[in-house]
């Protein structure tokens, strides 16, 4: 085995000489079409790709990198942004062969070599690159043109989720606007980035960045800013002189505040990324990341009713998404997450209209299309419960057209599938007889709007208060045969109010005396309806409370205008509710005797 680790070791050593030698060589005559021979293929492309190790036995970050020249490395920033000794790990094969009685074996062995990075030959802060200058020489992998990637063409990633060497394969689903960067249908785990994302040729067309586990894909940094990276590549910095920068060290606080969002910790998150941005103001991922850290502690301020607190975290983030929208206008997921903050807030259009940017942005990005569903399908509900079904029908048919587009985008959608149903069933209620109610309470709705403007004019102000008071009796009658209890006992107090205001004003003259008639037989009608509800309740004593009330309003209707059978027959009802049933008939009869039709 020794023997072979020497052979190894000679074989590695000539095969940087020769690599160099051809390497200086195209650059020397910058030939126009690429040898392939220079490069890595299918068949021994992970020879070429490396585990990336930063930091110490206290704290570690793992990545992946690639050779994009025989000595130089690319992966993220993000991945050796914290400072410490940087490691590449390679894997090699080892193909040892003998003869034995005529027959030619061959035996592999994989040897994993760990490299020493020496510095930085160049880095792109805004497309997370960087290049690493590595104590090493490897086949480097072909950068193709990601001006050529195609929506829906094939692409191939390799590299080290969760630290394990992994193949996966999917399609580019869109390119985003605002840079370029690709969009694929791929959702892997923590150690991929750093990745290279090749086409059917094995030509590198991104660099696997950021993950997205909600919305089920993976961002990829176009294989052209690595070119024009790679051609400024010519000088070497020392590791610890770049890790001074304040770019780097702005990435460095960012990775720890990415940290301690994952872990749930949102404050101490945004701690970290303000030194952050206090770095790099520049730094669109920072006020990003920060923004939801804000939007997801207010999230949990609102689920421990603490309003105010809530109110402050939501309109933070809406600062900081609407910060890192001044730095990249085309930044889809910053409308997307504003959104959020502002629904949150219940500035529901306002979210709408966030939502309809970040989806012209990326018309692709499913969960746009849920939120935007979500909020309709409320404000269907919003109106519904006001008594508007003819506005709530058109949110209704909104919300049910962007959950389909939801859907038909990834049919595992089980939220989308779920609001899918529950909207249709609210758009099923609003019949024809859900269409005649909300007319019914819109016309009163419009009555009590009337009186409402009489009361404030000199003319009859007393008479208005009645009006309103009988209307207001009216609508929760109305309400109660609903089903609506509680919208209706609130109705009750408002007929109870008004009419209450015409008794306290006392009014002596002839004519007033039948306007304070009418509102004592007004407030007794609306305590015996009250004292019902609290019978359906089965609360006894203060229904019968609310009836000996209602027989003393009927007395002074009664005591005003003897004469009115309605006023008996009123106070019967309410003698008859408290069981005093020989007393309610007397009353009963009394009525009749004025006015044989009085029930009618």
């Amino acid at each position: 085995m020794n023997q072979n680790r020497k052979n190894l070791s000679n074989f590695s050593a000539v095969l940087a000489i020769l690599l160099l030698g051809l390497w200086v060589a195209k650059l020397i005559f910058n030939t126009e079409t690429e040898d392939p021979a220079l490069y890595v293929n299918s068949k021994n492309a992970r020879e070429s790709i490396v585990h990336i190790e930063v930091g110490d036995s206290i704290k570690k970050w793992y990545g992946t990198g690639f050779f994009v020249a025989p000595d130089k490395i690319a992966t993220n920033i993000h991945v050796v942004a914290l400072p410490g000794p940087i490691f590449a790990k390679q894997i090699i094969k080892d193909r040892n062969s003998r003869e034995v009685l005529g027959f030619k074996f061959t035996k592999i062995n994989n040897i994993e070599m760990i490299w020493n990075v020496v510095g930085v030959t160049a880095f792109d802060v805004k497309n997370d690159l960087v290049i690493l200058k590595v104590n090493t020489v490897s086949l480097p992998f072909l950068l193709g043109n990601s001006n050529s990637v195609k929506i829906n063409e094939p692409i191939t990633t390799m590299g080290f989720p969760n630290r394990k060497y992994k193949v996966t394969k999917g399609p580019v689903y869109s390119i985003r606007k605002s840079d370029q960067w690709l969009r694929i249908s791929i959702s892997l785990q923590g150690g991929c980035s750093g990745s290279p994302v090749l086409n059917r040729k094995g030509e590198v067309m991104g660099i696997l960045a950021y993950l997205n586990p909600d919305h089920k894909y993976s961002l990829a940094i176009p294989s052209n800013a690595l070119n024009v990276l790679l051609a400024k590549s010519d000088k070497t910095e020392p590791l610890a002189k770049w890790h001074q920068r304040d770019e780097i060290r702005s990435y460095a606080y960012h990775l720890e505040g990415k940290n301690k969002f994952d872990r749930g910790r949102y404050i101490q998150a945004i701690t970290e990324l303000d030194n952050a941005i206090q770095l790099n103001n520049k730094s669109v991922y920072s006020y990003y990341k920060r923004g939801i850290a804000k939007l997801k502690q207010g999230e949990r301020e609102a689920k421990m009713e603490k309003h105010h607190e809530a109110s402050n975290y939501f309109n933070a983030a809406i600062e900081d998404f609407t910060q890192a929208i001044k730095i990249n206008p085309k930044n889809a997921g910053a409308y997307t997450q504003r959104a959020k903050a502002k629904f949150e807030l219940g500035d529901h259009n306002a979210a709408l209209s966030d939502y309809e940017k970040s989806i012209e942005i990326n018309p692709q990005h499913i969960q746009v299309y849920y939120q935007h569903g979500l909020i309709k399908s409320n404000l269907g509900d919003n109106e519904f419960e006001r008594g508007n079904a003819e506005k709530a029908l058109p949110l209704y048919e909104d919300a049910i057209y962007y959950y389909t587009i939801a859907i038909e985008r990834t049919h595992k959608f089980a939220k989308a599938h779920r609001k899918l149903k529950e909207t249709r069933n609210s758009l099923s209620k609003c019949t024809d007889d859900h269409i005649i109610a909300m007319t019914t309470r819109k016309h009163y709705k419009t009555l009590i709007k009337n009186s409402t403007k009489e009361i404030k004019t000199p003319s009859k102000p007393l008479a208005s208060y009645n009006g309103r008071g009988y209307t207001y009796y009216m609508y929760a009658k109305f309400e109660s045969e609903q089903g609506n209890i509680a919208k209706a006992q609130k109705l009750f107090e408002d007929a109870l109010e008004d009419y209450t205001h015409v008794i306290n004003r006392n009014p002596v003259n002839l004519h007033n005396g039948s306007v304070l008639a009418y509102a004592y037989n007004g407030r007794g009608i609306t305590k015996i309806e009250l004292g019902h509800i609290e019978t359906d309740r089965g609360i006894r004593i203060k229904a019968s409370e609310l009836y000996e009330s209602a027989i003393q309003d009927f007395d002074g209707s009664i005591k005003i205008i003897g004469t009115n059978a309605r006023y008996y027959y009123n106070r019967g009802r309410a003698k008859e509710a408290l069981g005093h049933n020989e007393e309610a008939k007397a009353d009963f009869d009394k009525a009749k005797e004025i006015y044989p039709n009085v029930e009618q």
